[in-house]
């Protein structure tokens, strides 16, 4: 990923990655989900996005596949961390 990135998620299904210095659209991902948390691994390798039906997916950011999918104990995800 670039020095200068930013992750966003949207609640209508996917995902973006913006470029800060040009504020320019580098990539995008629609997922069937709904997206209302994303974060990124320390290393950047992957991306944790979570769900309001409680739903956590965890995503490479290089080949837009989804590597796990887990549970929350809760219905609803509004904060997750790497």
């Amino acid at each position: 990923m670039m020095d200068a990135t930013a992750f966003t998620g949207r609640v209508d299904g996917g995902i973006w990655i913006w470029d800060l210095a040009s504020g320019e659209e580098v990539r995008s991902f629609a997922t069937q989900e709904r997206i209302n948390s994303i974060a990124l691994s320390p290393d950047g390798r992957s991306i944790l996005a979570g769900s309001p039906d409680g739903s956590l997916r965890l995503w490479d950011p290089r080949e837009w596949e989804r590597d796990s999918a887990f549970r929350g104990p809760h219905q609803h995800c509004e904060q997750c961390g790497v």
